[in-house]
């Protein structure tokens, strides 16, 4: 990467699809001000809107949480805390 920004998403829990820049790399997940976000480092020459923005997945899951993940190959990013539960960050790998 050249020159770089880090952006701050917001994951709800199961399933949430986000529209990134191309590449963005996840650097953490983590609870902050009321809500689960993700930071991802981005290279700010895939900004532009004129460059093609990728669709990703990502899934927050409960400790002792059943969740249905047939046929989705799950990478994990993160655990972290809020108050007395603990969360699972995941990300969905996709095939292509």
């Amino acid at each position: 990467m050249s020159d770089c920004v880090i952006y701050k998403y917001h994951v709800d829990d199961n399933y949430t699809d986000i529209e990134m820049p191309y590449g963005a790399r996840i650097l953490r997940a983590d609870y902050h001000n009321g809500g689960t976000y993700i930071w991802a480092m981005v290279d700010i020459d895939y900004i532009d809107s004129s460059v093609p923005h990728e669709k990703r997945t990502f899934c927050v899951f409960g400790t002792g949480q059943e969740f249905d993940h047939t046929g989705r190959q799950l990478d994990y990013i993160n655990t972290f805390y809020q108050g007395p539960f603990v969360w699972h960050v995941f990300e969905e790998v996709q095939n292509g």
